[in-house]
């Protein structure tokens, strides 16, 4: 395991999994953690004010990279929300056209309330 790998597990946990950032501060997951930074060297810390950074980071980079794409772009935004389970979700779908090899691609974004879900392969977006 690496440090970067490591990180990433910690990102997943509050984007894909939809958990608080204070559960980087909860005692039972520094149990679990810990020894894990040890055995990479150690250097580097978990917790929430660190993975909170690191999700903005890659928000900001990801957000850069869809301006970019869309840029000059006739789009359809679709904004809807939901409530199913005890679970509120809000969503925003992005469609646009891109020209390809001569021939009209569309495609489909779907931002969720956590999780950036592809329905579409986009080169470089991420």
């Amino acid at each position: 395991m690496e440090k970067q790998y490591l990180k990433e597990a910690c990102l997943e946990l509050v984007t894909v999994n939809a958990r608080p950032f204070n559960l980087m501060e909860d005692s039972g997951f520094h149990k679990i953690v810990n020894p894990i930074i040890a055995g990479l060297g150690g250097g580097f810390a978990i917790n929430a004010e660190n993975i909170r950074e690191d999700v903005a980071q890659k928000g900001a980079k990801v957000c850069s990279q869809i301006s970019k794409e869309v840029w000059g772009k006739m789009v359809c935004v679709i904004v809807d929300c939901a409530t199913r389970l005890d679970r509120s979700i809000f969503s925003i779908n992005v469609q646009f056209i891109r020209y390809i090899n001569g021939s009209n691609t569309c495609f489909s974004l779907l931002f969720t309330s956590y999780i950036l879900l592809y329905f579409c392969n986009i080169d470089g977006i991420i």
